[in-house]
């Protein structure tokens, strides 16, 4: 299953028994119908990866590094991904963007003039 279909299952059948009467644009609430915090998400986090006995440290800013990665990964313009993660500079999104060796090395391949008159 995706991410997706959590979430579409999440906002149907679990958000709405922690509603409260004042509505709001957040996706995820805490336990009084507000905004989750930032530490409220890392605990619910902490106790499914302990749950999942998951080694790895998990922590939610991995999520937004993993979004960039893998739009970079996938092709998706860095002036995108800094929109998307409200990057004021591009080098603030260069950070989150450690590609490995391997898919630069594609890359190159797949891109650089000289290279694809060699094929």
């Amino acid at each position: 299953k995706t991410a997706k279909n959590f979430l579409i299952k999440y906002l149907r059948a679990g958000r709405p028994n922690i509603e409260c009467e004042r509505k709001n644009d957040f996706v995820f609430l805490n336990k009084a119908g507000g905004k989750i915090s930032r530490q409220g998400f890392w605990k619910i986090l902490k106790k499914y990866s302990e749950k999942l006995n998951i080694k790895k440290n998990i922590y939610p800013h991995i999520f937004r590094h993993s979004f960039a990665t893998h739009m970079l990964e996938k092709g998706a313009d860095i002036r995108v991904v800094q929109e998307l993660l409200g990057h004021s500079s591009i080098s603030t999104t260069e950070i989150y963007t450690n590609l490995d060796k391997r898919h630069i090395k594609e890359t190159y391949f797949k891109y650089h003039p000289r290279e694809k008159d060699n094929k």
